[in-house]
């Protein structure tokens, strides 16, 4: 006979899981289209939800259902395989784009890698207020404005700026340049 093991600890994920993003119950219901009675009953652990409503949950909390449902407190490891990676071309296909953030970080950062091409260019409007852009040269030089300013960046160096004014970012060598982006969204927008 096949023993079954006991039920994931749904009402103790979600509760952590909506805390740890800063939301409330009634952020939560927003979301989720749950009713905030309904959530509560379900953090409390007094109601057993459906798979429906458990999938509601999910998606206002940004996550698949198996992260919602994960059990294991050791922590997260994830893998994303580079041949399954979202990849976006720009500028004639002169400015590719590789998501690296799973799709949970989208609400409030993204993480790019970006490769240009001799004379590839990035240009952005503005987005939200307050979101900030920090970008590494990988390799190549690149040069960056953001709004008034502007400057070159070589191999290896940084530059942190404004996201929420019309920037760019050019390659300014003959070869291939790459750099890692982290794009910071403030909570609320």
């Amino acid at each position: 006979m096949k023993t079954v093991g006991s039920p994931p600890a749904l009402a103790n994920n979600i509760r952590k899981l909506r805390k740890k993003q800063h939301l409330s119950l009634d952020d939560l219901s927003r979301r989720s289209g749950v009713s905030k009675a309904m959530l509560s009953q379900i953090e409390g652990d007094k109601v057993n939800p459906t798979i429906a409503t458990v999938w509601k949950i999910a998606c206002g909390l940004g996550l698949d259902l198996q992260e919602l449902l994960q059990v294991d407190e050791t922590g997260r490891f994830d893998i994303h395989r580079r041949d399954r990676a979202v990849v976006l071309d720009y500028d004639e296909g002169r400015c590719r784009i590789q998501v690296v953030a799973p799709h949970r970080f989208v609400e409030n950062q993204e993480i790019y890698i970006i490769h240009l091409q001799q004379g590839g260019i990035l240009i952005s409007e503005p987005h939200f207020p307050q979101t900030e852009e920090l970008l590494t040269v990988l390799s190549g030089k690149m040069e960056v404005v953001s709004g008034e300013h502007c400057k070159e960046l070589e191999a290896w160096d940084s530059a942190h700026y404004n996201a929420d004014v019309r920037h760019s970012i050019k390659n300014l060598g003959q070869e291939t340049a790459s750099a890692y982006m982290l794009v910071k969204f403030k909570r609320g927008q």
